[in-house]
């Protein structure tokens, strides 16, 4: 459980019906690991939620975990794990919190070589990997205390020599090893180093991940093999695209892909152009034999126009794209009721320019807690074992289909 990552804004804003609902943490100008802040604010945000299309049987039990938590001064990663074990609890889900101090003393060895530089840096120099998707930091490792929370060290420009924020070290006597035991619980791991953080503590036989988290663990092998730890099988984790109504009638399908604003326009105005293929068609070529006549007869009769034939030629096509983007226009007022359905097909599939499964609710998709456990069921269904499936839902009814 990442609870270290100072970025709370990934995990601040939940989806309604309507709208966003976000919490806003105390002290949010100060990078603190999100598993550590405060659970104020929280409760909010739950029952904003809750008015706008969250089931209330849910989020009944989410302000249970939530006051559950704070009776046992718990911080935010303290509710979320109640949270995940609400959910997943009945699959055996274990949750590893490697903030625990004991667990950053085993980490020890990877915090000293960043702090030598013989960690990630040092085993991507010089490979393709370095200029990877996720930045190669000369040293991985993110300082943190209370004061200035989680902030990442960077060299002071000489050996040995580091600093984050106000906080600065130099090669201790004792060696960066002795001195990573007794500093573990302020080392905390970045971006490419918590994956070998993650496998040092608990081995995986396979890693289940997302589009970004397989890009940056495929930077890693070499790092890996620097610190003799197994490289893990990698699979991309499942995909679950709820379709409404308004997105079924556009003809939409996974096929299509992701579209932004523009793009989908221009997809949804293709389709209905398509409509009329045939005529397209027929009154294109017969421009284009008009054109061809035109030209051979002035080669024909005055070779001295063919300059002007040129210009013609521009003309008449500049002309038929200006004729076919006023199409386009017409098109939308013609068929306004069936563009604003295709412009809420869009807004259902894409949120500023971020796939549905990245920012959308699943409870509050599903309609109502019961099809979201039937949904549930059959996403954890176990006959496809670690194979990526699509799984395609809704649109509200419970039916379900998937795709490798």
């Amino acid at each position: 459980m990442a609870s270290e990552d100072h970025d709370w804004k990934e995990v601040a804003t939940v989806a309604g019906s309507e709208r966003d609902h976000t919490w806003s943490p105390d002290q949010s100008n100060v990078p603190h690991p999100v598993g550590a802040r405060s659970l104020n604010g929280l409760a909010e945000v739950l029952q904003s939620w809750a008015a706008d299309g969250a089931p209330a049987e849910e989020v009944a039990s989410l302000l249970q975990d939530l006051e559950e938590s704070r009776n046992a001064g718990q911080a935010y990663s303290g509710v979320f794990r109640r949270w995940v074990h609400r959910w997943y609890g009945q699959q055996g889900l274990l949750v590893l919190d490697a903030e625990d101090p004991d667990l950053k003393v085993l980490g020890a060895e990877l915090w000293a070589a960043e702090f030598s530089g013989q960690g990630v840096h040092a085993a991507l120099a010089g490979t393709p990997h370095a200029d990877g998707p996720a930045l190669v930091r000369e040293n991985n490792v993110f300082w943190m205390d209370n004061s200035q929370g989680r902030v990442g060290v960077v060299s002071r420009g000489q050996p040995g020599a580091w600093k984050a924020g106000a906080w600065e070290v130099t090669a201790p006597e004792q060696g960066w090893l002795s001195w990573a035991k007794g500093h573990a619980a302020q080392c905390s791991p970045g971006v490419l180093l918590r994956p070998l953080y993650q496998e040092l503590l608990l081995q995986s036989v396979a890693v289940v991940l997302g589009p970004g988290e397989w890009n940056y663990w495929h930077q890693l092998p070499k790092a890996f093999e620097r610190h003799g730890l197994p490289f893990p099988a990698l699979r991309l984790r499942d995909h679950g695209v709820v379709m409404s109504t308004d997105t079924i009638a556009t003809g939409w399908g996974l096929d299509d892909g992701w579209m932004h604003d523009e793009e989908w326009d221009r997809w949804v105005l293709d389709r209905w152009l398509g409509e009329h293929e045939t005529e397209w068609n027929e009154m294109s070529s017969d421009l284009a034999r008009w054109t061809a006549a035109v030209e051979a007869w002035s080669t024909e009769v005055v070779p001295a126009a063919s300059g002007a034939m040129g210009a013609l030629d521009a003309t008449v096509q500049k002309a038929w794209s200006q004729f076919l983007k006023k199409v386009r226009r017409s098109l939308k007022g013609q068929r306004a009721e069936e563009w604003a359905q295709a412009r809420q097909a869009c807004g259902w599939l894409m949120r500023r320019g971020t796939p549905q499964d990245r920012w959308a609710n699943w409870h509050v998709l599903a309609g109502s807690s019961e099809e979201a456990k039937r949904w549930g069921a059959a996403w954890l269904d176990e006959g496809a074992g670690l194979e990526a499936r699509v799984w395609c839902f809704g649109p509200l009814d419970g039916k379900t289909s998937s795709s490798d």
